[in-house]
């Protein structure tokens, strides 16, 4: 019996104790526990993740969990306690081409960059389809013009203009859809392709 006490006691003393060894970190492993660098702590990896440095890149390629930014006026990954960005005024630039860090902006109405606090930017003037009329009272913004032979406003896209051969007169009764111009030197409408104009 002495010799089973003997061999328990033995086996007890080889087997380590749960919690009784410790890393470098002072982590337990027999507990389940592991160093995590990201975190800077002792961790259980499966009560929560240890967030691998790198695993992470955005846009630019910097590492948001080792604390890495863009800095666009360096063109580079840094960490903002280890280096300042500077901020450069007129590095940007919009797709108008204004550069808001040095406070312009894109006026329509102007059509350029500028300072609100220098120069004010008007507003658009919207114009109202149908604000305009020509002579014939047609409304050339909303599409219409004047048809001769039918003698009103249409749209071309929606009732085509037949044209009138003979159909239209200039002041000295001449018909241009006829081919005829007044002649000064003849006093008459007559076709150039058929007989000469003498000036």
């Amino acid at each position: 019996m002495s010799v089973f006490i003997a061999l328990l006691v033995a086996a007890a003393s080889a087997s380590p104790v749960v919690g009784g060894d410790r890393d470098v970190h002072g982590c337990i492993p027999s507990a389940g526990y592991t160093w995590c660098e990201s975190t800077q702590k002792c961790q259980r990896p499966w009560e929560e993740k240890c967030p691998v440095p790198g695993g992470d890149r955005d846009a630019h390629g910097c590492i948001p969990s080792a604390g890495y930014t863009w800095c666009e006026s360096t063109q580079q990954c840094q960490r903002p306690w280890e280096q300042q960005c500077p901020v450069v005024v007129g590095g940007d630039s919009d797709s108008h081409g204004c550069k808001a860090s040095a406070g312009y902006t894109w006026c329509e109405s102007t059509q350029q960059c500028q300072r609100p606090w220098e120069t004010q930017c008007p507003a658009v003037e919207k114009r109202n389809v149908g604000g305009d009329r020509d002579a014939h009272g047609c409304i050339p913004s909303a599409g219409y013009t004047w048809c001769e032979s039918t003698q009103q406003c249409q749209r071309p896209w929606e009732t085509q203009c037949p044209v009138v051969v003979g159909g239209d007169s200039d002041s000295h009764g001449c018909k241009a859809s006829a081919g005829y111009t007044w002649c000064e030197s003849t006093q008459q409408c007559q076709r150039p392709w058929e007989v000469k104009c003498d000036a």
